[in-house]
């Protein structure tokens, strides 16, 4: 599986990366036909970051697979996640549990007719391909329950992140008016128009020096992403910590590692409850410190790190960037009720974490230049 990941990576993330933003255009192309550009739309945040994000997403790894068909099952899973995670006893999930239960059956059912889906990005055919080669090894309801998976890890915790960067763009009028100017500088304008030219490659091109965007994306991981890290000893090891303790860990010890405990850490990120968009620009991370002693890349690893880094963070970026860049363009966006949401943390070690109450807007396509 390793080596399959590097379908994920490189030149082929940005095939995948291209394929997703044709996917995005062509479906905000039907949303626009079919609200229009004259009235607003009222709904949420996070549900229009979910409108904007899944079909595209799913189209672009899993090919023709309708995903708007099992979007409700989807919404099950991703909201009862943690309890599958928890590995309750089987009768327990058969008490209390049926109903997420019968949404990851569906879904996995839903794959398994859909493993020879066409239009499938490399990485799943490759998968699927390495999965059915093995000698009496894998049926075809564990090809359906590992896309499940892939599903999950595509969009769980990518859909909450664009909802954070969204936000805490749209109510920090600097962050908007930099990130927007640099949108105009670096990326072509994306038409909304059927039939209408556009070059997928440049704009995969140009998100690549949308720093801004980059760093606004970097700083909303910090301050919104809780995932732990289990790591366990083969030997005995003594650390010195910062403050002057020492600790000892023995060998098969498993360890719960928590970043968040650093991103918070005044001594390392300044103001670090405060959202600054430019934080992560010029290489910044490289340059953090404590009690004067160089931490580099260790002091922000919101994907991991080691063989169990996330082998989809250049796509999920990229997604990320594509979204916003697009809604930028071509969206008016207006938070009408003046809340600070509060994370979720049930979901704490997960990922990010959705918001517990969702933030209404109302939003409206800008009409087309020539009009």
């Amino acid at each position: 599986m390793h080596s399959l990941y590097s379908d994920l990576q490189n030149t082929n993330v940005k095939n995948l990366s291209e394929s997703f933003i044709l996917h995005l255009r062509e479906m905000m192309i039907g949303q626009k036909i079919t609200i229009g550009t004259e009235n607003w739309t009222t709904s949420s945040l996070l549900e229009f970051c979910h409108s904007i994000l899944y079909s595209p997403s799913t189209e672009a790894l899993f090919g023709d697979v309708n995903p708007l068909s099992f979007d409700q099952q989807y919404r099950i899973l991703d909201s009862n996640i943690r309890y599958l995670f928890a590995l309750f006893p089987n009768f327990i999930y058969s008490l209390f549990f049926q109903r997420i239960l019968n949404a990851r059956k569906m879904l996995v059912e839903k794959f398994v007719t859909k493993a020879n889906a066409d239009n499938q990005s490399a990485f799943i055919k490759n998968t699927y391909d390495v999965l059915s080669s093995q000698p009496g090894g894998f049926k075809s309801h564990d090809v359906g329950a590992m896309a499940v998976s892939f599903l999950w890890a595509s969009l769980g915790n990518t859909i909450p992140a664009l909802f954070w960067v969204l936000y805490h763009i749209l109510t920090n009028k600097q962050a908007l008016d930099e990130i927007r100017e640099e949108i105009q500088s670096n990326l072509n304008f994306i038409p909304l128009e059927k039939d209408s030219e556009f070059d997928e490659q440049a704009w995969a091109d140009g998100l690549n020096k949308c720093v801004k965007l980059e760093s606004a994306i970097n700083e909303t991981l910090r301050l919104h992403i809780g995932s732990m890290f289990m790591r366990y000893t083969n030997k005995p090891v003594s650390l010195s910590l910062h403050d002057g303790r020492k600790i000892t860990i023995l060998e098969k010890d498993s360890i719960s590692l928590f970043p968040r405990c650093v991103y918070y850490n005044e001594q390392i990120f300044e103001e670090a409850n405060v959202f600054k968009f430019d934080r992560f620009m010029n290489n910044k991370v490289n340059t953090l410190k404590i009690n004067e002693e160089k931490l580099g890349s260790i002091a922000f690893s919101p994907f991991g790190f080691g063989k169990g880094i996330c082998p989809g963070r250049f796509l999920v970026k990229n997604e990320i960037k594509s979204c916003l860049a697009v809604v930028i363009q071509h969206v008016n966006i207006d938070i009408c009720k003046s809340i600070i949401p509060i994370f979720n943390s049930k979901l704490t070690g997960f990922g990010v974490e959705p918001p517990i109450d969702d933030v209404p807007i109302r939003y409206q396509y800008k009409p087309d230049k020539n009009d």
